[in-house]
């Protein structure tokens, strides 16, 4: 069938037409090729379902990326979004790749790899649900990045005595399982490292959970778990994350001015020549 269109393709004059529609063929065959391994690149659209269902029960760690259709900056994070969920997709070895050791296995077989953390994005503004629904999550502003960890990572109103890893007043009233990224989503490095320190926050509650027992158990004076040791590395990481972020965006509002200055100044100049 496709033979029979390029052939029977008017081939007069300067033969555009048939150019053309050799061109879609090939097209439409290599979309009808590659459509599988792109749609899986591509970050999956979650559903208000699927948002209900990560706040309510954790079922793997998930990285959502809020945003607003009409938004132009949200327009442009789509991309660094889906560029950061191949980088998490390809970062995880084929399940029918040869195990080179016995220790390497039992490695990936208790340690997660990275493409264990699922990317979603949410379109805020598709229904009338999805609308309620960041509303309920009291979100600063969009668009937003959040991470859904293992355990709760602010402090409880009813529960004391435990070690939240963020007490921000503007997360405050946010889920507490969640995480939102404070830095600037255009900086894809920080970014991903963003991600990778939450995902080994996560792992190490679900460690430090594993080992409890049923009822709360204090640790006798001057111990500390392996779980414990790692949280509080991943704390004064993300601190030091987001000092460096807030300093790059002092760099860049001071640059912007001193541009904005010499603009001004060669106005001036300009207009008494």
């Amino acid at each position: 069938m496709i033979s029979s269109i390029v052939l029977g393709a008017d081939t007069s004059a300067t033969g555009y037409l048939s150019a053309g529609l050799l061109t879609c063929v090939c097209l439409a065959v290599r979309c009808c090729v590659c459509g599988k391994g792109l749609a899986r690149e591509r970050p999956i659209e979650a559903t208000v379902a699927e948002i209900r269902g990560i706040l309510q029960e954790w079922d793997g760690d998930t990285a959502v990326f809020f945003y607003t259709s009409w938004d132009t900056s949200s327009r442009h994070l789509l991309g660094l979004w889906g560029q950061a969920a191949r980088f998490f997709s390809a970062a995880s070895p084929p399940e029918d790749e040869p195990r080179s050791s016995r220790l390497l296995d039992v490695w990936r077989r208790f340690v997660p790899p990275l493409g264990a953390v699922q990317l979603r994005r949410f379109d805020c503004e598709k229904s009338g649900d999805a609308r309620k629904l960041c509303r309920s999550l009291r979100l600063p502003f969009l668009p937003a990045a959040l991470f859904f960890s293992y355990g709760p990572l602010r402090e409880e109103p009813d529960k004391l005595g435990r070690r939240p890893l963020f007490d921000e007043e503007a997360d405050s009233s946010m889920p507490l399982r969640c995480a939102r990224f404070k830095g600037d989503l255009f900086m894809y490095d920080a970014l991903l490292d963003w991600i990778q320190m939450m995902r080994r926050v996560s792992y190490a509650q679900r460690v430090f959970s594993s080992k409890q027992e049923p009822r709360d158990q204090s640790c006798e004076a001057g111990a500390s778990s392996p779980a414990e040791d790692e949280l509080a590395r991943c704390r004064e990481q993300l601190k030091k994350l987001e000092s460096e972020n807030q300093t790059l965006r002092k760099d860049v509002r001071r640059l912007q001015g001193s541009t904005q200055l010499e603009a001004a100044d060669e106005d001036d100049r300009r207009e008494s020549s």
